[in-house]
């Protein structure tokens, strides 16, 4: 493992809509029958009227046209930059890769400077592209209820793709990283326009739910189109057997084993590599080559050395952990290089689990640092 070292100069792309996002403990809120689901959030504002001796206050919408609703927050654990391209640039940040830049659609409003000035801060390159608002990641937890969250999620309502596209059209990216990638046609063809003219880059795809199910045939045969093009393309075990159940409407909906779901998958479409996280159940990498059977590897799940806060964000530390270590391995599909990449995304996981937050900020004394990467890398096998 000598090729891999404490600090990476590749020229790495992380490209997605930005959220910001809310994490809060109330115990004044009726939660039958939300809990365990993974909702949208059409609109959502903090009150302007909180004072610092009261709970904080939340008006949020469902629906467009519903009705608002308040929500009081007994602790607001999280309140800041997130969404699924800001945690991945800010993890591989940490783990010693220099030269990352995030391109992300944003509202054009007075919060972008804010943005300019903390992504500086962390040393990443940013092109804010077009999008009508800038999305919010809510998610709430019950004081008595801690090992269960609710994710509501408000994407951008309209996105405009030509803003800033000859920023990511004239540079040439050694890493594309494409991640919670939305259900819109114009993002899809502008993504598969990058892909093509970087052809020795290493691209990675990770959809959103939204994406896979989408029914709209022009999305689904772009989909199609971009994932021919993915060299890593990585779901969580829900997305995994939603996939295959619309590949095959005629099946059984069943819950797969998580075994047969993740080979179910491969079968199904060809990737170099492709990742299915399973969360307590660990995380299988696959490897395919034209020549020979393709290999399953194992990772389970590491014990936490502090207390389980959130599993928000878990799956993009995941991602950045196994893209840090493939991307500067020499030879990318040996089994150590493998191996060793799937292990350092579970040590990025399970540090994110202990964090309120899905990108660490607050809590940096849990990032992994380069020089612990570093070690972990020293002493693998």
């Amino acid at each position: 493992m000598e090729h891999i070292q404490e600090t990476c100069y590749l020229k790495v792309l992380v490209l997605a809509s930005l959220n910001r996002e809310v994490n809060i403990v109330t115990d004044d809120y009726n939660w039958e029958g939300l809990f365990g689901k993974k909702l949208n959030v059409f609109s959502l504002r903090e009150s302007v009227k909180n004072l610092s001796n009261e709970k904080q206050k939340f008006h949020v919408i469902w629906n467009e046209g519903e009705n608002e609703e308040e929500i009081f927050a007994k602790h607001v654990k999280f309140n800041g930059w997130a969404g699924s391209s800001f945690n991945i640039a800010d993890h591989l940040k940490s783990l010693g890769m220099i030269d990352v830049t995030l391109a992300a659609f944003v509202d054009q409003g007075p919060q972008l400077k804010d943005l300019h000035d903390y992504l500086s801060q962390r040393g990443i390159k940013f092109i804010p592209l077009w999008a009508s608002n800038t999305g919010v990641t809510f998610v709430f937890e019950d004081e008595e209820r801690k090992a269960e969250s609710i994710v509501c999620m408000e994407k951008p309502a309209k996105i405009e793709t030509s803003y800033n596209r000859n920023k990511l059209l004239e540079q040439s990216w050694d890493v594309i990283i494409c991640s919670s990638t939305p259900e819109n046609i114009n993002v899809l063809n502008l993504m598969i326009e990058i892909f093509s003219n970087n052809p020795n880059a290493i691209k990675t795809l990770m959809p959103s739910l939204k994406l896979i199910q989408s029914e709209d045939r022009d999305i689904k045969k772009t989909f199609q189109e971009l994932i021919s093009m993915t060299t890593i393309f990585q779901v969580n075990d829900l997305e995994a057997g939603r996939y295959l159940s619309l590949l095959n409407p005629e099946s059984p909906q069943k819950p797969l084993y998580r075994r047969k779901l993740v080979m179910d998958l491969v079968k199904q479409l060809y990737v170099p590599v492709l990742i299915v996280t399973m969360g307590e159940w660990g995380s299988a990498v696959v490897v395919s080559d034209h020549e020979k059977e393709p290999r399953q590897i194992h990772q389970e799940a590491l014990k936490p050395k502090w207390s389980i806060k959130s599993t928000v964000g878990s799956g993009d530390a995941f991602h950045a952990g196994f893209v840090r270590v493939y991307a500067q391995a020499e030879e990318k599909h040996n089994d150590d290089s493998l191996d060793l990449a799937t292990r350092m995304g579970s040590e990025m996981a399970i540090r994110n689990l202990c964090t309120w937050g899905a990108n660490m900020s607050q809590d940096e004394s849990k990032k992994m640092l380069p020089i612990e990467f570093l070690s972990i890398v020293r002493s693998y096998r």
